[in-house]
């Protein structure tokens, strides 16, 4: 016996605040200025939006510092107000962010993991990396992968901007 498959919708409309940080415009234009962007632009537009909706869900796999602005909003972002410990040189500083809205760094890491999605999200190397696999030889070719810690992202861009507000995660520096 067979079972049949309820067929996928192949369209739908993303909801900030429910499946998405960004709207796909937001998406649009954050792509519009990244370099080698061929992997988003090549893509349909439902596939965009599942890029989207996933790397959302990926980004919901972290444990953040702080808690949820509302216990009742169904996604991580915005948090309760906090100091953001770092700027972009990752320079020590003291500012509290406006808990009312997701920050610019949440929506621009969910950019960058559905990018990552779209562009090696489901190739053999990815797949084979998140089973744990350190090395590979064919024949007199072999390739060996380093440890990439970005706890379970594909975008290691995206898991670095996040890192001020993941529980756990230390930036080490070096001071002069």
């Amino acid at each position: 016996m067979t079972a049949e498959l309820t067929p996928i919708t192949t369209s739908f409309a993303l909801t900030v605040g429910t499946d998405t940080y960004v709207t796909a415009a937001e998406a649009d234009t954050y792509m519009a200025g990244r370099l080698y962007a061929d992997a988003w632009t090549d893509a349909s537009t439902a596939d965009r939006t599942r890029a989207l909706v996933s790397a959302c869900r990926n980004l919901a796999r972290l444990t953040y510092k702080r808690r949820k602005t509302d216990p009742t909003q169904a996604l991580d972002f915005p948090r309760t107000s906090a100091s953001y410990p770092y700027t972009d040189d990752w320079q020590y500083i003291q500012t509290v962010y406006d808990d009312t809205i997701v920050p610019q760094v949440v929506k621009d890491a969910q950019c960058d993991e559905a990018f990552a999605l779209l562009d090696v999200g489901d190739s053999e190397r990815s797949n084979l990396q998140a089973q744990g696999v350190t090395q590979i030889t064919l024949g007199r070719l072999t390739e060996v992968y380093g440890s990439s810690r970005t706890g379970g992202l594909v975008s290691r861009d995206a898991y670095t901007r996040l890192l001020p507000w993941i529980a756990g995660a230390v930036r080490i520096a070096r001071f002069r």
